[in-house]
């Protein structure tokens, strides 16, 4: 055979592997008190184990992107669990972050009874008692970009018509799925982009009320946000972030406003007195370099490519974790 031609196969086997390998699913958070734990040979851990493999077994082949399980006959040592992806995802990405999610959840919260993990692409959570249909407001997660946009005066209002927008189409969403997104015309070169997600099982006002209650925690005037509560989650850009074709179409146009000048200007705001700056690395060959850490911090902020992201998180102090990422720790005294 020719040496050449094997050469070839191998250099289009190499970058196939490296290029078109599917990531991983994006962590974004993590919560796990420790009001409630369970010994490693308890009944309770026994019932978690078979729920979530459970809850991994079903998120393939879910069309909606939702299941729920429980698993045991009594309370307290009954596993009760849920997962949501996000509505525009299939269900081979679904299965293959809700997996993920199942081994992850396990390392990072190891005796908890009560645990939620969020990835950009789902959410999976448990609890020793029902969470089925139960609209809860926390924990919660804010994560926004640093940068800050001209016109914050205008751009709120924008903002907060086109989350109105969604969140009634979302709510009005039915038992399969509860998700709408929206774009909108910022400038004459940017628009904005919002989705709106709540889980199936709540009622419709339940889910406005969720998206409403997340509305109250917007960053103001950031580029982008994500706010991130079990029942429901809300996100918005200056870039589409969601497969459009994949989601229910708009009823009415959009809100727009009269164009304005682009370019935005960034900047970092330090609002308490700790700050911890991680970097995501730069690949290398096709590969990154991986590093793995954590802080106690109520705030945190991240650099991945060009996008830098400060996070928030409201009540009690949080651990503000990572994968994937080298880091780089810094405190400030101000």
């Amino acid at each position: 055979m020719n040496s050449s031609f094997i050469i070839s196969l191998c250099l289009s086997s190499f970058f196939f592997h490296v290029f078109c390998t599917e990531a991983a699913p994006e962590y974004l958070y993590h919560d796990c008190p420790n009001t409630t734990l369970f010994t490693p040979n308890s009944i309770y851990r026994s019932n978690l184990h078979a729920l979530l493999s459970s809850l991994s077994s079903a998120a393939p082949g879910s069309t909606n992107g939702f299941a729920n399980a429980n698993v045991g006959q009594n309370p307290p040592e009954r596993a009760y669990g849920l997962f949501l992806c996000r509505g525009d995802l299939n269900s081979t990405t679904c299965g293959r972050c809700v997996a993920a999610g199942e081994r992850d959840i396990l390392q990072r919260c190891p005796n908890q009874r009560v645990s939620i993990i969020w990835y950009d692409q789902c959410m999976l959570r448990y609890s020793n008692w029902s969470i089925l249909s139960v609209m809860e407001q926390s924990p919660d997660r804010v994560l926004y970009d640093i940068g800050n946009v001209i016109e914050p005066t205008r751009f709120m209002q924008l903002l907060g018509e086109t989350l109105r927008d969604i969140a009634m189409r979302a709510s009005a969403g039915g038992s399969e799925k509860k998700v709408a997104a929206a774009e909108a015309n910022f400038t004459s070169s940017q628009k904005l982009y919002a989705l709106a997600q709540c889980t199936p099982d709540l009622t419709a006002s339940d889910c406005v009320k969720c998206l409403q209650f997340a509305s109250a925690h917007l960053p103001q005037g950031k580029q982008g946000g994500r706010l991130l509560f079990p029942s429901c989650n809300l996100r918005y850009d200056l870039y589409p972030f969601y497969n459009a074709s994949a989601l229910p179409s708009p009823a009415t146009p959009p809100p727009s406003l009269a164009p304005s000048p682009p370019a935005p200007v960034t900047g970092l705001e330090v609002t308490q007195k700790r700050l911890a700056s991680l970097a995501m690395a730069s690949p290398a060959a096709g590969k990154g370099s991986l590093a793995h850490g954590c802080h106690d911090l109520g705030k945190a902020g991240l650099t991945t490519g060009e996008r830098k992201w400060d996070w928030e998180v409201h009540g009690a102090r949080t651990s503000v974790c990572g994968f994937a990422m080298k880091l780089a720790s810094k405190e400030f005294e101000l």
